[in-house]
């Protein structure tokens, strides 16, 4: 069983005025398969899933967003970002943040090298002595771009919803409807990435503080078990995609509790 933030679609778009990113806010709970996709990854099949989950988080002076599980051993992202950037505020420029946070992950949490870069990409955001800088890592590789106009999303299929009205600029502000929407359009159209939930909108501005431009109110919990017993009391809303999914899902939480997640 793997809880994965499925489906998540992730954007960083380099505006006039600053850093527009932006997230969906769907987790799900997946059960793999012997046959891999394109990447070599074993394929999944999504039979449960929850919205308001928080996708995007602080990394020493940038921002950082991650697609694919949400937790590592037995902490969450949130809690991982957190601990780091308490660690690493010294950090000035986009790929040595990220290699620094790599190195986090590899020696301080024992987070094994092929978790770190198999089950996950990663978008970083931010500004480089008032240079704006976004850094995508996937499976295949890095991406930088430092142009007006440039951007890094999750997902290749989605460039041909990169499109705005002639007559609205590069804003961030007036840009940002516009994202969602056409994300929302993208969803309909790849339906089985299952992108949903509220969106989480910001923007990053030349001195790296942050505007919020949209939000929800997430589920708070730092550990699994804290995490199951949400869903076991009904506080976290799920949505079961079979008949069976409520069942394998609280035996798949009781299994993972008593194996110390």
């Amino acid at each position: 069983m793997n809880i994965q933030a499925h489906g998540t679609f992730i954007i960083a778009i380099i505006c006039r005025d600053g850093i527009l990113m932006a997230s969906d806010s769907r987790s799900a709970f997946t059960l793999d398969h012997d046959e891999l996709n394109e990447f070599g990854r074993k394929k999944h099949t999504v039979y449960a899933y929850y919205d308001n989950s928080k996708k995007i988080f602080p990394i020493g002076n940038f921002q950082i967003g991650f697609i694919g599980v949400s937790m590592m051993g037995n902490k969450y992202f949130s809690e991982i970002t957190s601990d780091f950037s308490k660690k690493q505020k010294d950090l000035f420029y986009a790929e040595e943040t990220f290699e620094h946070f790599i190195n986090y992950l590899k020696n301080d949490l024992n987070i094994a090298e092929n978790t770190i870069y198999d089950e996950n990409q990663y978008i970083i955001a931010g500004y480089e002595n008032e240079c704006p800088v976004i850094f995508g890592h996937a499976y295949t590789g890095a991406v930088k771009n430092i142009q007006i106009g440039g951007a890094i999303y999750s997902d290749l299929d989605f460039k041909p919803f990169l499109t705005k009205p002639n007559d609205v600029g590069l804003y961030c502000k007036d840009l940002a409807p516009y994202l969602e929407a056409n994300i929302r359009k993208y969803a309909i159209y790849k339906n089985d990435n299952m992108i949903g939930g509220p969106f989480y909108i910001i923007q990053i501005n030349p001195d790296n503080s942050t505007t919020t431009i949209k939000q929800f109110k997430p589920y708070y919990h730092k550990t699994y078990k804290e995490m199951a017993e949400l869903i076991f009391r009904n506080e976290i809303k799920m949505t079961y995609l079979f008949q069976n999914s409520k069942e394998l899902l609280f035996n798949t939480l009781i299994e993972g509790i008593k194996l110390g997640y």
